[in-house]
């Protein structure tokens, strides 16, 4: 494996230890990573109004650009697109956690045990109605998406 001394802390390091930089020799960065991290994080302390300003311009002269990948996406993607405006699992689940509780057993193997995990799980695929979930644990939970599927 190539090696090569950091340029800050001097140290010999894997090639792999240094970030991709294609104007450099061997298309790496002359400072490692873990050195490259502290001087951004020193650099973003020291000058946070700068750091803001260069972000603050990136986002102007990216908008356009990023707004029309976004647009392709979706048109290369109708399916998912639409399934990001319908509510989500984990909302459904989340609001019959709310107003059902969180289970502690399960009602198909009858385990109580604390050191298991216990979820609603959704019986017939009607997800809005909060009394279509029963208590189970996870290998019992896996067992029904696995038959429902």
């Amino acid at each position: 494996m190539i090696e090569r001394k950091c340029s800050k802390c001097k140290i010999p390091k894997p090639i792999n230890q240094f970030g991709m930089d294609k104007y450099r020799k061997y298309g790496r960065s002359y400072v490692c990573k873990p050195c490259a991290y502290k001087n951004l994080k020193s650099y973003k302390e020291k000058y946070p109004e700068k750091r803001q300003e260069t972000m603050r311009s990136w986002y102007q002269r990216t908008i356009s650009a990023r707004r029309e990948a976004h647009r392709l996406w979706i048109k290369n993607n109708p399916r998912e697109a639409l399934s990001k405006l319908i509510p989500g699992y984990s909302s459904f689940h989340r609001r019959v956690r709310e107003q059902r509780g969180i289970p502690s057993e399960c009602d198909i193997c009858g385990s109580n045990d604390l050191r298991k995990a216990y979820d609603w799980a959704n019986l017939t695929g009607q997800y809005d109605d909060i009394y279509d979930y029963k208590r189970m644990c996870r290998s019992c939970h896996q067992k029904h998406d696995r038959r429902a599927a």
